[in-house]
């Protein structure tokens, strides 16, 4: 679980120092927080990066990819994915600009 843990912190730390504009003179833009969410059915670890100007806000997230398990064992995608206010209707506006939509 261990190597897991810094291969998420390597990624995160890459990903917020390419968010970074070079030669900025903002400091401290993005925050980074961790902490459990007590889901269901098992609490889970979460880290997030929050925008201090607009208060936007990313989950990392470590997605399993379906590959070959016996070849990749726990070959999985890590990026940030905006967490919205309203999945649903945010999924509708998505799906209405690709032609679809409930």
């Amino acid at each position: 679980m261990k190597p897991l843990l810094y291969v998420l912190l390597l990624v995160a730390f890459a990903v917020f120092a390419a968010d970074s504009p070079k030669g900025s003179t903002e400091v401290g833009r993005y925050q980074l927080a961790s902490g459990t969410y007590s889901g269901i059915p098992s609490p889970e670890h979460v880290v997030l990066k929050i925008d201090t100007v607009t208060g936007a806000t990313w989950q990392l997230l470590a997605i399993p990819v379906k590959a070959d398990q016996k070849k990749y064992p726990g070959l999985n995608v890590v990026g940030w994915v905006e967490v919205v206010e309203d999945p649903i209707a945010e999924a509708d506006k998505v799906g209405k600009k690709l032609g679809g939509g409930r």
